[in-house]
Formats: structure tokens, sequence, C-alpha cells
């Protein structure tokens, strides 16, 4: 089912985030749990062969690289509402809103890389 990246909070977006960064290659970087998405150990979060819960939208471990990744700026509106923006070479802009930096940031991510809708799994919506 498409659902809008604006939307997406919790399980279907760290889904879609999972996708944005290719780790739900056929190799099975990512394997889903119930609603929870798990990991196998890359870069600066747990331990070797461990495999740990996927949230880079609460988790600045897993999110903060993503940022950088994505080349994402975060800040905040007049209203406080939390902000992303990326531009990437060809001069294409991705822009999103959330209620935290990281939703904000992680949304853009998966803009930038995805588009406005991702279809997602159905076992993933409520």
């Amino acid at each position: 089912m498409k659902i809008k990246v604006s939307e997406a909070t919790g399980h279907v977006l760290n889904w879609m985030v999972a996708k944005a960064d290719n780790a739900m290659a056929p190799a099975g970087d990512v394997v889903m749990m119930g609603k929870q998405l798990f990991v196998a150990y890359k870069g600066d979060f747990g331990e070797p062969g461990q495999w740990v819960l996927y949230r880079p939208t609460t988790d600045w471990g897993q999110g903060g690289p993503l940022i950088d990744l994505g080349r994402i700026t975060v800040g905040t509106t007049e209203t406080d509402m939390c902000t992303g923006w990326a531009m990437d070479e060809e001069g294409n802009k991705a822009f999103a809103g959330g209620p935290t930096m990281l939703i904000a940031a992680m949304r853009c991510f998966v803009i930038s890389r995805l588009g406005d809708e991702v279809d997602v799994p159905g076992e993933l919506l409520p």
C-alpha cells in the first residue's frame, strides 16, 4: 500500500528509511519480525554478529549517520516544527517536517531517495 512519507511514523517510517538506505537488499541486512525491524551489526552500534533493533527515527546513533549521508540540514520553523531539507548534485530538493529533528530528517532522507510516496508491506500497517 502506498503511504505518504510526510505522514509516516514509527515502524512504517523506519522501514522506509531502511529501504531508502538499500538495507532491504536480498542480502538480508534488515529482518522484519512482526512490526519490528532488526539490522545486522554495522557501523557504530551493536556487537559483531548481533542483530540490533533498527529505529533511526528515534536513535541518533542510527539516524545521525544517515543525516550526514543524505547531506540533510535540520532546523526548526518559527512555530517550532522540525524540518529537514537536502539538495542533490543535480539541484533536486527534498523537504520534510516532523515533530522531532530525527523524524523530519528521516522523512527528508526517504523523500530524497524514493519520492513522496512509498509502497510498504501491509503487515506494517495497523
